[in-house]
């Protein structure tokens, strides 16, 4: 009876809230965040996060060192796989959205396509054992 009489409350409270505060609703918020493919390289994880993100704001990721050696190649294949992307699709979350968030980062020697773009980056010294990893990583560009 109780939680009854409080849902009249809790429900005015939630319109105000999204009437004054997300007047767009949270959908239009979330768009506006950036993604990485890290780690969620699956058909499911895109399928939902194209619910309310284009392919403008997810970055290609895979957590390396962190994650298993398996999980780079598969973060790749995962992202040239996936159905429901176009081949630029796959360019810009190789690296057209990291080059619109960080535009003064140049592109490395040898970049050919979106992925090559983020394994030559890797050749910087921040990213060295990444680059060492990569050099030896069975998936090419």
């Amino acid at each position: 009876h109780r939680l009854q009489e409080r849902m009249p409350e809790q429900l005015d409270y939630y319109l105000r809230f999204k009437r004054n505060v997300l007047p767009e609703g949270p959908d239009h918020f979330l768009g506006r965040f950036y993604y990485d493919t890290a780690l969620a390289a699956s058909p499911h994880a895109f399928a939902s996060l194209l619910t309310v993100a284009d392919t403008s704001h997810i970055l290609f990721g895979t957590d390396y060192v962190f994650a298993t050696a398996a999980a780079v190649p598969a973060t790749i294949r995962g992202v040239r796989d996936y159905p429901g992307f176009t081949p630029e699709d796959v360019d810009t979350i190789g690296h057209g959205s990291a080059l619109a968030l960080f535009p003064t980062s140049p592109p490395g020697p040898g970049a050919h396509d979106g992925i090559g773009l983020i394994w030559s980056c890797t050749s910087r010294p921040a990213f060295r054992d990444g680059a060492r990893f990569l050099d030896r990583c069975p998936v090419r560009c």
